[in-house]
């Protein structure tokens, strides 16, 4: 009785697991090897190019400036006698600053007092110059000078007494309202007035009283100058703006030539004009007779660097790749979405070998439902990974179909990385150079002499 039982557990063991083991079969050889995936061909990057350096020079002439004929104007009575060197004496504001020469200056104010006592700036001394050129001689100041200082003095025309003179004004128009004299417009109108007056003799002594003390002064004795030059204005400014051409000069059109990639107003151009920062002198001046009391003559005039020297321009122009950093940005994009497919397909590659080895052997499992389950999903992750491998292959084979000439994509641009002008006007480069202050000194120097005698010649003469 025991071994019929013993009999029958081992048959109902064997039932249970024997009818219950299902063994898959191969689903792939032994030693099957996943597609291999296309390597990719990486783009090299281009080695920017050498910056190019070049230049052109534009040589500007000298532009002659004539006074024009509504810039001055002679009395119908002058009629100087050079070959007879007439005495002049010059007259200058009273609050000129020692030095006349300001960037930006605004020039003198014309309702103003005026001295003649020594040699203010080298503005002063070239209208001295240019007077003695012309013909004329003038007068030994100091002398002048005394006699205006007695002739003032003794006059009482002062500050406080005209203060005085305006409180009496006032207290009398006051008066004149008050008592219905005056109405209130015309009141308006002469307190606007008095007002006025009153501001000019605060910057100094009325002109037409000075004016009559330089008279007095010039006919005394010991001075007898036949004519004061009273100068309204003498004027300097540096940095003045001077547009110049570029486009149509000969010089440029030659560069261009050479350079065809270069042309004007576009992105890789340069101006057709540019602007530079030179000297301008404006001076404008008087001449009484001191017999008559008339003026005989007066003018102004004005003239810039240019008008009394050549300039030369260098323009040096660099010729540099613009393109190679964008190309390099496209090659690196490319290179990199490429590595990125080639390393899918890769891992992919490594798991074929571990799938396809497991798929080629026999398999257990516990029932036929699970085996398919199983079995299914096996397949469905090989071809996952083998779609993958066939798809970074199309791309890296578009990829790897990419022209290698990108060479032909290079762009150059071009652009003006400075401008040279000689002569060098610009005073704040001269810092401790010598030869650059001197050049400055004499370009001045010129200029305020060529302005003040070009407008000396206008003085209508019997010689």
């Amino acid at each position: 009785m025991v071994h019929v039982k013993k009999g029958i557990l081992v048959l109902a063991v064997a039932l249970l697991f024997g009818g219950c083991s299902h063994v898959s079969p191969k689903l792939y050889t032994e030693g099957t090897l996943p597609l291999e995936p296309l390597v990719p061909e990486f783009l090299e990057p281009l080695s920017p190019k050498q910056v190019e350096k070049s230049e052109f020079i534009i040589s500007y002439a000298m532009q002659s400036k004539g006074v024009g004929s509504d810039n001055y104007v002679n009395s119908r009575t002058n009629n100087i006698a050079l070959s007879a060197h007439p005495t002049v004496v010059i007259a200058l504001p009273v609050n000129t600053e020692n030095n006349i020469f300001q960037e930006g200056s605004e020039g003198l104010e014309r309702n103003q007092a005026f001295r003649t006592e020594g040699y203010i700036n080298q503005s002063e001394a070239a209208v001295e110059k240019e007077l003695i050129r012309f013909g004329f001689n003038v007068v030994d100041r100091s002398r002048f000078e005394a006699k205006l200082r007695t002739t003032r003095e003794t006059s009482g025309v002062t500050d406080d007494l005209a203060g005085k003179v305006f409180q009496a004004k006032l207290k009398e128009l006051e008066a004149k309202r008050a008592s219905g004299e005056v109405a209130s417009e015309e009141y308006i109108r002469q307190l606007s007035e008095l007002d006025a007056n009153q501001k000019s003799r605060k910057r100094g002594t009325n002109e037409l009283v000075d004016m009559s003390e330089l008279i007095r002064a010039a006919q005394s004795d010991g001075v007898q100058a036949q004519y004061v030059l009273q100068l309204n204005a003498i004027e300097e400014y540096s940095g003045y703006p001077l547009k110049l051409p570029i486009s149509g000069r000969e010089e440029v059109e030659a560069y261009l030539t050479k350079n065809p990639e270069l042309r004007y107003k576009n992105a890789n151009g340069i101006p057709s004009d540019f602007t530079i920062g030179v000297f301008r002198v404006v001076f404008g001046a008087k001449l009484f007779n001191v017999q008559s009391g008339q003026v005989v003559w007066s003018g102004t005039h004005e003239l810039n660097s240019l008008n009394v020297e050549d300039i030369q321009a260098q323009f040096h122009i660099i010729k540099e790749d613009v393109a190679s950093e964008e190309i390099n940005r496209e090659i690196s994009t490319l290179n990199r979405r490429a590595e990125q497919i080639y390393h899918k397909a890769s891992s992919s590659k490594d798991a074929l070998k571990s799938l396809y080895f497991h798929a080629s052997k026999e398999r257990k499992y516990e029932n036929e439902q699970t085996q398919k389950l199983r079995e299914a999903e096996l397949l469905r992750t090989i071809k996952e990974h083998e779609a993958t491998i066939k798809e970074s292959n199309v791309h890296i084979e578009q990829f790897n179909a990419i022209p290698r000439d990108y060479e032909k994509k290079m762009k150059f641009g071009y652009r003006i990385s400075d401008v040279v002008i000689v002569p060098d006007l610009n005073p704040q480069n001269i810092q401790n150079d010598s030869m650059k202050e001197r050049t400055i000194r004499l370009h001045r120097e010129k200029l305020l002499g060529e302005t003040v005698r070009s407008l000396f010649t206008t003085i209508r003469t019997k010689d």
